[in-house]
């Protein structure tokens, strides 16, 4: 707007410019102090649990989830059907019912193995794989292609992705964003083809 717009006047230009340069000193001049006391919130609040998880590193980092992680797999390696389990899972309302607090890991991607097995995991698996590919091909790079990146990180260390409503919604967004573009490229070539 700043840049490439043409403007009707001057008068339109110049309101343009300086309404921009007095936002832009504001949110400078406001943003500076929020900025910090959120910076020092946040190392107030990683030096506190540093303190809670006795300079456990790997426990702050996992928010306790990693020592959730060993119980959860030793129930599911201990499992008295484990060669179905291994390829079925057991199951999310057996775990929370059997298991308590060690069937729910909070690690989507466990959450998930455990849940559904190396079956499910793996078409889970293949379904990412296929948007990662869709995304990448022809130089199709977008804002999709990093959404999508960044989702699957926080399925694998964070969770609350794949079973939580709202999150799931958005990752079907994600991918149908990345459909919608990979189609919108292929369609472009084969016009370019055809001509």
């Amino acid at each position: 707007m700043i840049f490439k717009k043409r403007y009707y006047s001057n008068i339109q230009r110049v309101f343009v410019w300086v309404f921009t340069a007095c936002a832009v000193v504001w949110i400078f001049l406001a943003g500076i102090p929020i900025a910090s006391e959120l910076i020092s919130g946040t190392v107030t609040r990683m030096e506190y649990f540093y303190k809670v998880y006795n300079g456990d590193l790997l426990s702050l980092l996992f928010s306790s989830r990693n020592v959730f992680l060993e119980g959860a797999k030793n129930l599911f390696l201990n499992d008295p059907h484990f060669s179905f389990t291994l390829f079925g899972g057991q199951g999310f309302e057996y775990r929370l019912q059997n298991f308590g607090r060690l069937g729910l890991v909070e690690m989507d991607f466990f959450d998930l193995l455990f849940g559904v097995g190396i079956f499910g995991t793996a078409l889970f698996i293949f379904m990412m794989v296929y948007f990662i590919a869709c995304s990448l091909k022809r130089g199709g790079k977008s804002i999709y292609t990093f959404m999508l990146i960044v989702t699957l990180i926080y399925i694998f260390f964070v969770g609350h992705i794949l079973f939580s409503a709202i999150a799931t919604t958005f990752l079907g967004l994600i991918c149908a964003g990345i459909v919608l573009t990979s189609d919108k490229k292929t369609m472009g070539e084969k016009t370019n083809t055809d001509a």
